[in-house]
């Protein structure tokens, strides 16, 4: 298990939660695999958040090239910018069901991290989340996909699927498929592996949390460096 020194944790979270994860995946598969015509249909505004995120549109290190990885943003306060595939009738539902079962998940570890912390209003970082939803609070939901690489000569030079980053919120909850590729840099300054665990869920600390626990819980860096494909 990897504890809060490396900052993730391994939290294996309940079935009612977990259920509906391959449907989500699925739904996420059948989008990412349409024609690049279609998927761009819902590609996100340049004044927002939600919508479809082609290959090539973020950097998440900017000192390398663009990431190699494909994304679909679903941020619910932004209403009137809110777009989901019309060529794929299930999708909106799905992925708008597994939002409200991650976000009542979310408010569950804040509470627990609350507890252990020994602070006096166990429910502190909940209400800091409370505009999740309703107001101006950007908290997203990303499915993403990382394709071939069909020609690895086309790999610009320290290309990578996502570049080295911290998370900017309070946490993140971050599932895998079977093919994995998470690396996290441990308290030595090296990165490593993190393989995907069946019915588990993986919590990263964000730089907020990092912030408002004074250091105790520290922001990690991650990435993902591996261009195969499996």
């Amino acid at each position: 298990m990897y504890c809060f020194c490396f900052s993730f944790s391994e939290f294996i979270a309940i079935c009612q939660i977990l259920f509906k994860l391959e449907k989500v995946l699925e739904v996420s598969r059948q989008f990412f695999t349409l024609p690049e015509d279609i998927k761009r249909k819902s590609e996100r505004a340049e004044n927002g958040n939600s919508g479809y995120v082609c290959q090539g549109r973020e950097s998440f290190n900017r000192e390398r090239p663009p990431d190699l990885r494909e994304s679909y943003n679903i941020t619910p306060c932004e209403r009137s910018k809110l777009v989901f595939p019309q060529d794929l009738p299930e999708f909106e539902a799905v992925i708008t069901e597994y939002y409200n079962r991650c976000h009542k998940l979310a408010m569950r570890v804040l509470h627990v991290i609350a507890i252990a912390l020994k602070i006096d209003s166990p429910d502190f970082f909940e209400k800091q989340h409370k505009y999740i939803n309703c107001g101006a609070n950007l908290t997203t939901l990303r499915t993403l996909y990382y394709p071939p690489v069909q020609d690895p000569n086309a790999v610009l030079p320290k290309q990578i699927r996502c570049g080295e980053h911290s998370d900017y919120g309070s946490i993140t909850l971050l599932w895998q498929d079977a093919c994995g590729g998470l690396e996290v840099m441990n308290n030595k300054g090296e990165y490593q592996s993190v393989p995907p665990l069946n019915d588990a869920v993986l919590i990263n600390i964000g730089d907020l949390m990092q912030r408002w626990t004074s250091d105790k819980l520290l922001s990690a860096v991650s990435c993902c460096s591996c261009l195969l494909h499996c």
